[in-house]
């Protein structure tokens, strides 16, 4: 895709251009600035995905990668 969205980014440039949207002297958007929060959740929980396999290189059992996928797909909430 070529949005920027969904372009990869670590948890600390995403946290930069969230809060540089509000440098200038207007308030962003609501569709810019929840576009931005969405780059930083997936930001965090890809650095959270890359870390915990870096500290734990095991497969996954496919039934704890769909919980998993649940959980992002329902916005954090249990089902």
């Amino acid at each position: 895709m070529s949005d920027s969205t969904f372009e990869p980014v670590d948890p600390i440039t995403a946290r930069n251009q969230y809060a540089a949207l509000y440098r200038g002297s207007t308030p962003p958007e609501p569709q810019v600035e929840q576009a931005a929060r969405r780059k930083m959740v997936t930001a965090r929980i890809d650095k959270a995905i890359r870390d915990a396999f870096d500290a734990y290189p095991v497969p996954l059992h496919p039934a704890q990668v769909e919980y998993l996928t649940g959980l992002i797909a329902n916005g954090g909430r249990q089902k």
